[in-house]
């Protein structure tokens, strides 16, 4: 602590002799040392003031130049299907030529320079991916392929007593808690969340599920259901007897 003292005094003994542009910076000199010395440490610092000076400098330049940590995308890419309407972008770091940003057709393909007619529906996006890099081989050999979902279609739809009621794209794997915490939230003393139903279409016939979304807030009931594109949730309506 001596020598720290000691090194603080004559440095601000050298400026003392300064210019008074100097001597209006030396006034800055107490902060920036305990700046440089919060950044390179207190054994920098009795090593040399003009060491600590140097490693702060370099602390607040390094501060200043880095990135910033970006958001992944929410989307599931390695879980959710394509579907017809959904928009994707399939881009070539190096071959531009065959970057494209196409509408899955009704048919469930997309129709590709180089490789013709690809079937997309039912695929995950890293699988198209995969099959995407495989086809190109011939082509653009080793060539990175990023496939993304500019606007996917799939969506569920909520409806019966909750705030919202209507459309909620799927951008991830949701469950049916989830979904209605989308469309709002069910009605306080309205919502029989004992019994919500979900609508699903199974092999061209319709199939119900039945949900005990009460237990699942109360912590009873650790089971996850995933719905699926197209799925129809349904809150009904408490029945009171009087």
């Amino acid at each position: 602590m001596k020598k720290l003292i000691s090194c603080v005094g004559e440095f601000i003994s050298a400026r003392s002799r300064s210019t008074p542009s100097e001597a209006a910076a030396s006034a800055r000199l107490p902060v920036v040392l305990l700046l440089a010395m919060a950044g390179a440490g207190l054994a920098a610092l009795l090593a040399g003031c003009e060491s600590a000076s140097q490693s702060f400098d370099m602390a607040l330049a390094a501060s200043a130049t880095a990135p910033a940590v970006s958001d992944s995308s929410s989307y599931g890419y390695s879980t959710n299907l394509l579907q017809q309407g959904d928009v994707v972008s399939i881009m070539f770091r190096y071959s531009t030529n065959f970057n494209t940003i196409q509408k899955i057709s009704l048919d469930g393909t997309l129709n590709l320079q180089g490789a013709g007619e690809v079937k997309a529906v039912n695929k995950t996006v890293l699988q198209l991916q995969d099959e995407l890099t495989r086809s190109y081989q011939s082509l653009a050999k080793d060539d990175p392929i990023t496939v993304t979902v500019v606007t996917p279609v799939s969506a569920v739809y909520v409806t019966g007593t909750v705030n919202r009621p209507g459309k909620i794209v799927l951008e991830h794997p949701m469950t049916v808690l989830e979904a209605i915490m989308e469309a709002g939230g069910s009605i306080p003393l309205e919502a029989n969340l004992s019994d919500v139903l979900v609508l699903r279409v199974v092999d061209n016939k319709q199939k119900v599920y039945h949900i005990n979304v009460r237990r699942i807030l109360d912590g009873k009931d650790s089971t996850v259901f995933y719905l699926q594109p197209f799925d129809i949730v349904r809150v009904p309506e408490k029945i009171f007897n009087y």
